[in-house]
């Protein structure tokens, strides 16, 4: 089995039966998945996790044999950011910001041309909605520069620093 751990991005494993002699084959993705053919070639896993594989042969003679092989399916850390947004009330990128997948921890500042924080969120859930000072006023439309710092689920930090341009 190649390989034995990948990611979700590319979850496929490709099987190789080597036992000989048998005319009989079953096999247990470890997935409530099953194949009765000698070489299923691939298989490819929903979601994350371990699954425990395991391919029983027999022949002719009822002879059977039994082998086990571990499948890792790790997560991976993914983070989109958009380049613009327009909060003007059409509910359409009325808000700025990123979104991944396998967060641990986010963080987001939003400063203007001069270099002042605006604007801070350690919740995912809590985008920028193109206000300024707490809230108190509304952010001129203009190009800010925005700084993402994020753990993913294997404890990695990513920052992301960038400009986006606020649209009106």
């Amino acid at each position: 089995m190649q390989p034995s751990k990948t990611s979700i991005i590319d979850p496929v494993i490709y099987f190789v039966n080597t036992s000989t002699g048998a005319d009989f084959w079953n096999w247990d993705f470890g997935d409530l998945q099953t194949s009765l053919i000698a070489n299923p070639l691939s298989h490819i896993y929903g979601d994350t996790g371990t699954y425990l594989v395991r391919l029983i042969t027999a022949n002719q003679y009822t002879c059977i044999d039994t082998v086990y092989q571990t499948i890792i399916i790790e997560p991976n850390f993914v983070f989109y950011i958009p380049e613009a947004f327009s909060p003007n009330g059409d509910l359409k990128n009325d808000t700025f910001s990123g979104k991944g997948l396998f967060i641990k921890e986010y963080e987001m500042m939003i400063f203007d041309r001069w270099g002042n924080l605006i604007f801070k969120t350690i919740d995912v859930n809590q985008p920028w909605d193109g206000k300024a000072n707490k809230g108190s006023s509304t952010a001129e439309v203009d190009i800010y520069v925005y700084s993402f710092k994020i753990t993913d689920i294997k404890n990695d930090i990513h920052f992301y620093r960038g400009t986006v341009t606020l649209l009106r």
